[in-house]
């Protein structure tokens, strides 16, 4: 049972220290898995068409820097009530940190989706031009170049294709993988920072299911993640070739991007990783 005590009553015990919760995040790799992601709200005109997840990716030498997410972020094939067919939108604004110190402290920064061109012919209106690289139309991965001198004023992290699995590395069937994102847009808003959700590889890595560039994943994901890295689990044991190596710090590699959903059964298509690659060369 719990004492009674009087006010002012003196004790054993140290004086009570009121919590203060931390505005930083300690710990390198749980710093960059919580400031490489953006939570993305896509916009056309001045009306907000939904939410996404977007990830950074550089290439080695930190001259270009890239906006991963999903092709379906940016044309949304999937009209909208009272819509006909897809949806265009021209911008999307990111929310990003302005502190390496304090993550309470943000701003928006906003992603063009298309550039004016010229008129083709006199008497022609100006066209439009996307910004984004895609593959093709039914790989849902995509690339948008970002300034990086623009980018410097934010705090944040970047994968690059160091943090891709290499030929001799696995990833056996029920291996647990992270999900960072922004499921329905939800989020620890006055820190501005990503849920991470936990699933399983739930296909034969890495052979391509159907024949396409993705893998499956078995986890209990919502709309808003779209684009969401999928990683493994932070470890400081690298097994490659069959054998297994005592690094002294933690690793965590990048193996795809979440996509979608195949119904209810709570399995993921998550394209792999090697597509950025293609997209940022």
């Amino acid at each position: 049972m719990f004492a009674a005590q009087a006010p002012g009553q003196q004790t054993g015990h140290p004086p009570y220290t009121p919590f203060v919760p931390n505005t930083s995040i300690t710990g390198e790799t749980q710093k960059a898995m919580a400031l490489v992601t953006a939570p993305i709200s896509i916009f056309c005109g001045e009306t907000l068409l939904g939410s996404a997840t977007g990830f950074f990716f550089s290439t080695e030498d930190n001259h270009r820097l890239f906006l991963i997410t999903n092709r379906h972020v940016v044309v949304l094939d999937h009209p909208q009530p009272g819509q006909a067919g897809p949806q265009f939108p021209d911008h999307l604004v990111l929310r990003l940190h302005t502190s390496d110190n304090d993550f309470r402290l943000s701003a928006n920064y906003i992603v063009p989706l298309y550039r004016a061109v010229a008129p083709t012919s006199v008497g022609q209106p100006p066209g439009r031009e996307r910004l984004w690289r895609e593959v093709d139309a039914d790989t849902d991965v995509v690339a948008i170049e970002l300034s990086v001198t623009e980018l410097n004023r934010f705090s944040k992290a970047m994968f690059t294709s160091a943090d891709l699995l290499s030929a001799d590395m696995s990833l056996p069937l029920g291996e647990a993988l992270v999900v960072i994102g922004y499921p329905l847009g939800f989020s620890d808003q006055m820190f501005n920072l990503p849920i991470a959700r936990e699933g399983t590889v739930a296909s034969v890595f890495p052979v391509p299911f159907q024949g396409k560039r993705f893998f499956l994943v078995d986890a209990r994901l919502h709309p808003g993640t779209s684009g969401s890295p999928v990683v493994t689990r932070p470890t400081q044991f690298l097994v490659q070739g069959g054998a297994a190596t005592l690094l002294g710090h933690y690793v965590t590699f990048l193996v795809g991007i979440n996509s979608g959903s195949f119904g209810e059964l709570n399995l993921n298509a998550v394209w792999f990783a090697d597509v950025i690659l293609e997209l940022t060369r």
